[in-house]
């Protein structure tokens, strides 16, 4: 026992030490941002803090401040339990308080423990099981993931699992199996469904043997409902199922390659193989990044040339090739590719793809077979050979073929070069705390979100529109846009906010509405800022950046297509992408909302008598056709209803309301809808039709 405790105390040490190398000393503290420099580290953070600086609410992980929707802690990466446990200490905690470099440090700690206890628990070497845990501390899938996930650096969660049940302590494993399922979904969902199907695939296993039933649906039932309890208190529930769909299914999953290809990241300039080349496949099959290394091929290798030693041990332990398949069919998805060559396509049913875009990175579901692979050749090769050199040499080959990899995350101060704790001189001028930092585009996708995330996390705003989490009601969020925009156009915004403009399109509809007004523009750190009756603070830069936004002319006669956020585009507010369900056109844009602006100018409005639109789709319910009103210079022109179809041309009459320069083309649409209200996709956004191209006549 004396001797397993300076282990483990050696591995505190060692996952301390391998922090503070990835940090850098100076990014360790509980209040460094420098080294959060990726969209996903950066959300997590910000749902953290305005999570810790918001009252109790209940659900306990509800965090609405965060995107200003019903949103939980539960959806971001900030991994909910210790959040929990933060934010009862709240008031005493510094500004810019998080946990993330001790959560690294429990990551890096509790893989080294658990790979130790089971291989100690199967081979009974203390020699053997402290050289083994090694292979799953610098495993790349870990190393990796944490750099871009904090909380789906839990891989100790698959290894706890599978040592509780490998053990298979009868007092005590059914406790173990709850408390852990339920401890995973208080840390990242996807490790939910992971735990959950090694447990019962145990489980099954059992009740072959014993055929009691009773017991198997008992425990079952048990560790659904401590799981449903506890998913409810964290907030899993303040969103409709269907919004916990979402794209990526068949794209960000494994190839049958995976477990041998190193990747190349050319971001940072490495590999994680000295040896093997990088296997081209698709950028999204990152997600099933799994690369073995050496060391471990090598084993793999070496037990062919022993098979006949260890057939016996692999009949007996069939449940495990079980577990391996089920996973590693679940991460390369309906689409499989064997490196760059796709091989097999499959065309789910809409139900069956629904069902698995919930966890639409399906690429991460390899992690437990990866695992397996590992501890089942470290534990086979001791069954052929139980001298503990032989495992250290295969860890020096390992390790060896990792080295740049490992030179790059741990010796290369990878977090020493970051912008975002500057302080915005700019926005400093204000008082923050009883403000709001909003974007004119609310979008969980947002093009200014890195950018702004330097104001956010240097300024203490009561609240945000901006913001990044895994789920988000998507309907609520099309009304939150669309509010927005008749704020907008009634002038009834809050000038208790600041908002950032977004795009081209946004800035235009702001310039046409406020240009004239005792609003402000500011154009200051690569973004644009509109902040109500603050005209006064703008000074010449400002002013003659603004006198720089142009709108765009149209000729009689030409055909202009339409695209969003076009410098050289005629579109205002209300409008929203071309994507449509699974895949994607080219053609147009899609009006969201209630309202929707077109801004052109013209120079022979005489000879104008037409304004053609050409609508390449439109959506309506199942009973009414599309209502549209149209105001020319905020002159109604034109009142009708279109129905559900494809490519139709809308003429509308000038009426003589065309004017040479600027003219204002605002459609009202009295019946959008979303596509998700009506069982067709899992679009949330309030859609009435997609406009192609404009034409003069």
């Amino acid at each position: 026992m004396f001797l397993k405790n300076r282990i483990f105390l050696f591995f505190f040490i060692i996952s301390a030490v391998l922090t503070f190398l990835y940090l850098g000393i100076n990014n360790f503290s509980f209040t460094s941002t420098n080294w959060l420099i990726n969209y996903d580290n950066i959300s997590d953070f910000l749902a953290l803090k305005f999570f810790l600086d918001d009252s109790w609410r209940f659900p306990l992980g509800l965090n609405p401040n965060y995107g200003n929707i019903t949103n939980s802690i539960a959806f971001s990466g900030a991994v909910p339990i210790l959040s929990f446990i933060a934010k009862i200490f709240k008031n005493i905690l510094p500004f810019n308080f998080h946990f993330f470099s001790i959560w690294i440090i429990l990551c890096f700690f509790l893989q080294l423990f658990f790979s130790f206890k089971i291989i100690y628990f199967l081979t009974k070497n203390y020699n053997y099981s402290f050289i083994g845990s090694f292979f799953f501390l610098f495993s790349p899938t870990l190393i990796e993931r944490i750099h871009y996930h904090l909380s789906l650096g839990a891989h100790w969660l698959i290894l706890a699992v599978l040592y509780y049940e490998i053990q298979n302590n009868k007092k005590y494993i059914n406790f173990q199996r709850v408390f852990l399922v339920s401890l995973s979904s208080l840390i990242h969902f996807y490790f939910t469904p992971m735990l959950y199907l090694i447990i019962i695939f145990f489980m099954f296993d059992k009740l072959f043997k014993d055929r009691n039933f009773y017991f198997f649906f008992k425990i079952n039932l048990t560790i659904l409902f401590f799981l449903i309890f506890t998913m409810y208190i964290a907030g899993y529930f303040v969103i409709p199922t269907i919004h916990s769909i979402g794209h990526g299914y068949g794209f960000y999953k494994a190839n049958l390659l995976s477990f041998i290809d190193p990747q190349f990241f050319s971001d940072m300039n490495y590999s994680w193989s000295l040896l093997l080349r990088d296997i081209y496949n698709t950028w999204e099959e990152y997600e099933g990044f799994s690369y073995l290394g050496l060391g471990i091929i090598f084993i793999i290798l070496f037990l062919f040339y022993s098979f006949n030693k260890i057939k016996f041990i692999l009949k007996k332990k069939r449940k495990y090739f079980f577990i391996f398949f089920l996973f590693f069919l679940l991460s390369i998805s309906s689409k499989i590719n064997i490196g760059q060559h796709e091989i097999i396509n499959l065309t789910l049913p809409n139900f069956c793809y629904a069902l698995l875009s919930i966890f639409r990175a399906s690429g991460r579901f390899i992690w437990p077979s990866y695992y397996i692979v590992i501890l089942g050749s470290i534990f086979l090769l001791y069954k052929v050979n139980r001298n503990s050199y032989i495992l250290f040499f295969f860890l020096l080959i390992q390790l060896t073929d990792f080295s740049a990899a490992i030179k790059n995350k741990f010796f290369s101060n990878n977090f020493s070069i970051s912008d975002l704790n500057y302080k915005n001189d700019f926005i400093s001028k204000f008082n923050t705390n009883e403000m709001s930092l909003k974007t004119t585009n609310i979008t969980n996708e947002s093009n200014i979100f890195i950018k702004a995330s330097n104001i956010l996390i240097n300024e203490n705003f009561k609240n945000t529109n901006l913001f990044r989490v895994g789920r988000y009601n998507r309907e609520e969020l099309s009304r939150l846009r669309t509010q927005q925009f008749l704020d907008f156009n009634n002038n009834t915004f809050s000038n208790k906010s600041i908002y950032i403009i977004d795009n081209i399109d946004h800035l235009r509809q702001l310039k046409f509405l406020f240009e004239n007004s005792e609003h402000g523009f500011f154009f200051r750190d690569d973004l644009i800022f509109f902040i109500g009756n603050s005209k006064f603070l703008m000074n010449k830069h400002d002013h003659d950046s603004l006198s720089k936004i142009k709108f765009n002319s149209i000729l009689k006669d030409n055909i202009k297509y339409i695209k969003l956020n076009d410098p050289e585009g005629f579109l205002g507010m209300g409008w929203s992408h071309n994507l449509d369900s699974r895949e994607s056109s080219t053609a147009g844009s899609w009006s969201e909302g209630y309202s929707s602006s077109i801004f052109f100018n013209t120079y022979n409005s005489e000879n104008i008598k037409l304004i053609n639109l050409n609508i390449v789709s439109s959506i309506t319910n199942n009973k009414d056709m599309l209502k549209l009103e149209f105001y020319l210079n905020n002159k109604p022109i034109k009142l009708l209803e279109i129905e559900n179809k494809l490519n139709q041309i809308i003429s509308l009459d000038t009426k003589n309301n065309l004017i040479n320069g600027l003219n204002y083309l605002q459609v009202i649409i009295y019946n959008p809808i979303t596509p998700v209200s009506k069982l067709e996709t899992v679009d949330g956004r309030l859609l009435g039709f997609k406009l192609d191209s404009i034409e003069l006549k």
